[in-house]
């Protein structure tokens, strides 16, 4: 459970995949223990973080039912308990019953993936491969087939043929994500990358062309807009039109362990730095509610902070990002949360820390259904951080954020 602890909270899904192997010739106490404390601890820090999460399961806990084929809802039957390979099958329905009721009782999402063995032209032609590949093998080599039990029995394989790739999705460092877009468009496939798309702005011009060339699409996943709060606002504003601008505040406190500055994301040359790291889909949100960038100043730069102000067409806004604990306010400190997400627009504020959960799901819904978000759609915030990024701190302190003077 320490390895959790150290984590940050700030996760959408959790995909549980972890187990341990199948124990014919013993060690079943290995297989029941490990599968079952470590299914808790998943789930102890979903419950934690109110994350989705996602149990990996398996054919197994149907065990010896006849009723054929199986379904999600039919009966599972397990063989005797003196047979130790049943251990795992008993571990993994232990898992199922577990993640549902942490769902029941706990209110955050799940779903149970019950994986079968599987064949197909590109499987390992050894033992790894499954009996098919162990039933091949010794026909054209003039072997004895093994067979255990009189031969009547039978199994259930999901057939897995070549591979044809529609989407590639792009989780990796900042710094990599060019490299995998180009990857994915190469490939045929059309590209789904996270936050930013590219660091510098003339990686588009780049990208676009190669997008025309191979008739595929590249999506980034803006999916701040697609909160709820946040639509609302969006129909506000346009809906009402002033002829003054709004006076925006805009505070993102993300606290972050001492793993944050020692991964990639702590290289600034690797991660884009702090602007880029929490930065970008709120410079994004600021630029789709209130229009384009007129000017550009930078209050502060430190590692783990950064400040500034932005004119835009419709708002002046005041800027602050932190991945220090310190800088949570104390209200929210007291309420033992990782991070506080808060907007004031004209002394009226919208704190939207929660309601997050969801927001990935969506955007990747949308993007299967044909209308995500492309590289014309980030490219006013790639823009802008990139400003942000190779700005100097102004002696300028015109609509300074409030956070900033507490830090002296």
């Amino acid at each position: 459970m320490s390895t959790f602890q150290s984590l940050p909270e700030d996760f959408d899904i959790i995909i549980h995949l972890a187990a341990f192997k199948i124990p014919r010739y013993g060690n079943a106490v290995g297989t029941l223990k490990i599968i079952t404390i470590g299914s808790q601890n998943v789930l102890e820090f979903a419950r934690k973080t109110q994350c989705k999460c996602i149990l990996a399961s398996t054919s197994d806990v149907y065990g010896m039912s006849p009723d054929i084929p199986f379904t999600e809802d039919g009966n599972c039957l397990i063989g005797d308990t003196k047979v130790p390979r049943w251990a795992y099958a008993v571990s993994k329905l232990y898992d199922e019953h577990l993640v549902l009721a942490y769902m029941e009782d706990y209110g955050f999402p799940v779903s149970i993936l019950r994986f079968f063995g599987s064949y197909g032209p590109n499987q390992h032609l050894s033992w790894w491969g499954g009996p098919q590949s162990v039933f091949i093998d010794c026909i054209l080599n003039d072997k004895v087939i093994p067979i255990h039990g009189d031969g009547s029995q039978t199994r259930t394989f999901t057939y897995v043929a070549e591979p044809r790739l529609d989407y590639l999705s792009i989780c990796s460092p900042n710094y990599l994500h060019d490299a995998h877009i180009r990857l994915a468009l190469r490939l045929g496939a059309h590209a789904i990358c996270e936050k930013p798309l590219v660091a510098n702005p003339w990686h588009l011009d780049a990208l676009k062309e190669l997008e025309s060339e191979s008739n595929k699409r590249v999506f980034g996943i803006l999916q701040v807009r697609l909160h709820p709060a946040i639509s609302q606002l969006k129909k506000q504003i346009e809906n009402y039109p002033r002829n003054s601008k709004y006076q925006v505040s805009l505070t993102y406190c993300a606290s972050r362990g001492p793993w944050y500055n020692y991964s990639w994301k702590g290289d600034e040359d690797k991660s884009g730095g702090i602007a880029t790291n929490i930065g970008f889909h709120f410079f994004d949100l600021l630029i789709w509610l209130f229009g384009d960038v007129q000017e550009n100043k930078v209050h502060l730069i430190e590692p783990n902070r950064m400040a500034g102000a932005i004119e835009l067409s419709k708002a002046n806004v005041s800027w602050f990002l932190s991945t220090e604990r310190k800088d949570l306010p104390e209200h929210i400190q007291k309420k033992q949360r990782p991070t506080y997400r808060s907007i004031i627009i004209d002394d009226r504020e919208l704190e939207f820390s929660s309601g997050f959960n969801d927001l990935h799901t969506v955007s990747y819904t949308n993007i299967l259904a044909g209308h995500g978000f492309d590289m014309t759609d980030a490219r006013p915030a790639i823009e802008l951080v990139y400003r942000i990024r190779n700005s100097k701190v102004t002696s300028n302190l015109d609509n300074l954020h409030p956070f900033v003077k507490s830090c002296g």
